[in-house]
């Protein structure tokens, strides 16, 4: 029974030496990111030379549709808000083409899976107009 303790003691104390041996001999604590203000009053926050960088996650906040139909005799479109969540009604909405503000609806309802009718409170609206919040 004695010699087969033997190699259990000699294979933990051979794991324990090699655990220990693996630790680098920098036993000074990690350096801490150091921050500075600029002539401007901003704060910025440098890191440490080798450190990893940490990837900011930004929330969506706002919705943003489409404008799927029009109906310019009833002065109305039907939005499509197929990846974002569905604004609210009586919710005032801006309509842009390539960047700039072309009109401006309310949010009148019906909803129908992911897409609500707004009326057009001002200017003129076509299929494929972005949908924004201001």
């Amino acid at each position: 029974m004695t010699l087969m303790r033997w190699p259990i003691v000699c294979c933990v104390g051979v794991l324990l030496w090699a655990g220990c041996r693996s630790r680098s001999g920098d036993t000074s604590p990690p350096r801490q990111a150091a921050a500075v203000t600029g002539e401007s009053g901003q704060t910025a926050t440098l890191s440490p030379p080798n450190a990893p960088e940490e990837t900011v996650i930004i929330p969506v906040t706002t919705s943003t549709g489409v404008v799927a139909r029009v109906n310019k005799p009833l002065r109305f479109v039907v939005l499509d808000y197929a990846l974002t969540h569905l604004p609210g009604i009586d919710q005032i909405l801006f309509l842009y083409r390539k960047g700039q503000r072309v009109a401006k609806v309310k949010v009148t309802g019906p909803v129908r899976g992911q897409t609500v009718a707004a009326d057009i409170l001002e200017g003129v609206a076509v299929e494929g107009d972005e949908v924004r919040a201001e």
